[in-house]
């Protein structure tokens, strides 16, 4: 799983015990507004703004997990992307290169290739690596201004 963590520091959850319920459901409250404003950014990257709409996929798998007065954590993440997301994010280990996609369930790969103006038909294709393209990242960026100090943003990378 791939992305955003929206919490508070850790200085602030020490002190956080000694707070009443009223202002630790204050906090509450920005930070699930603040992981609305995340996930809004990214659902405009993945619109078109840094990444091109082609099936859906990527912006149908975007969710948020809301922060609750036992848990000062919300998130905004991509639930059940397709493999491409990471792909996308961070970019091909080594730039420059090629690698081979395969047929998987079916028997044959069958593509329009603008580049050649033809219609391929083949077991295998060698692609080009793919370069960095950050949709939750750039989320992040010029958000400086609307979180509130002792509020951050990061983000996470989880395999399961």
């Amino acid at each position: 799983m791939i992305g955003i963590n929206v919490t508070a520091d850790e200085e602030f959850f020490d002190r956080l015990d000694g707070y009443s319920e009223r202002f630790k459901k204050t906090i509450v409250n920005r930070l699930n507004r603040f992981a609305d404003v995340v996930a809004e950014k990214v659902r405009q990257n993945l619109s078109g703004k840094v990444v091109q709409v082609r099936s859906g996929k990527l912006l149908e798998s975007l969710d948020i997990t809301y922060a609750t007065m036992e848990n000062f954590n919300a998130q905004v993440y991509m639930a059940d992307a397709p493999f491409y997301a990471e792909l996308l994010e961070f970019g091909s280990p080594s730039a420059g290169g090629t690698y081979i996609i395969q047929a998987n369930k079916a028997k044959v790969l069958k593509f329009f290739w603008e580049k050649r103006g033809i219609m391929f038909r083949g077991k295998r294709v060698q692609h080009p690596y793919q370069r960095r393209m950050s949709f939750l990242y750039s989320a992040l960026t010029g958000l400086d201004g609307e979180f509130p100090n002792r509020i951050a943003a990061g983000l996470i990378e989880e395999s399961f």
